[in-house]
């Protein structure tokens, strides 16, 4: 065989290996397509499926509410200064509170007289030596003390619930919001809040309650927790709540 044929030949054997590559091409992106439409369909089937079970799905107006934005507010984060200041004036009016209260039990039981007569130490080491009296003295003392701790909760909540902030937080100009979203912007202490509504009964006393627990128990972790993000503590972080500058007007942005 001569050379001529034997380029013949390898350039036919060149031509079917490329036209039985490009089928074997066309075969496979025709494959794939298929297969893309096929699953598409599948996914498709699943989310009407899923929707088609969901609750209220068929509600017209749940679907209408879906479809709005979602309203966030900002607000302006307050230095910490600003709450330890709040506290502090909580802390002399139910200090003042507390002082009564324990005025009027001890004179219940006899261990001063409030009419202004005063009292030997050696009678008041004889009243204490009294065993009788010790014992009611601690009992009164106890209850005095889950009393406190009693109006220090109602206190924190029918504030927070009826003017989103306690007498100190509205002194220093601050407010506790819901909280349940946020989006962070560029600006220095500023954020976004959704829904950024007054707390319901049931959030504001159990923050008052998990308050009250972590200062009369935990009161230096309670200053650790300040660093949380947006300056929350753990209290704040368990209720959903955020304490914010107060503004009766604040800005809204929507996103969807």
């Amino acid at each position: 065989m001569d050379d001529n044929d034997t380029d013949s030949v390898s350039t036919t054997t060149k031509e079917q290996y490329l036209d039985e590559l490009k089928k074997w091409i066309d075969e496979t992106r025709k494959h794939n397509q298929l297969s893309i439409a096929l699953w598409q369909n599948f996914v498709q089937q699943v989310h009407v499926r899923e929707n088609l079970s969901a609750p209220n799905v068929a509600n017209n107006s749940n679907i209408q509410s879906h479809n709005q934005p979602i309203r966030f507010y900002g607000y302006k984060i307050p230095p910490i200064w600003k709450r330890l200041l709040a506290e502090i004036i909580d802390f002399v009016i139910l200090f003042v509170i507390k002082m009564f209260l324990t005025l009027l039990i001890l004179e219940s039981i006899d261990f001063v007289d409030l009419d202004g007569n005063t009292i030997s130490i050696t009678e008041l080491q004889k009243k204490l030596q009294n065993p009788q009296l010790a014992m009611q003295m601690s009992v009164e003392i106890v209850t005095l003390e889950l009393l406190h701790r009693c109006i220090v909760c109602c206190y924190e909540t029918y504030w927070l619930v009826v003017q989103r902030a306690t007498p100190g937080k509205q002194y220093m100009g601050l407010a506790v919001v819901e909280a349940s979203n946020f989006i962070p912007l560029q600006m220095e202490d500023v954020v976004l809040v959704h829904p950024a509504t007054t707390l319901s009964v049931k959030d504001a006393l159990l923050r008052s309650i998990l308050k009250s627990v972590f200062i009369g128990f935990l009161l230096p972790i309670c200053f650790v927790f300040l660093f949380f993000k947006f300056k929350r503590t753990g209290y704040d972080l368990l209720t959903k709540s955020l304490v914010v500058e107060f503004n009766p007007n604040p800005p809204v942005h929507e996103h969807r």
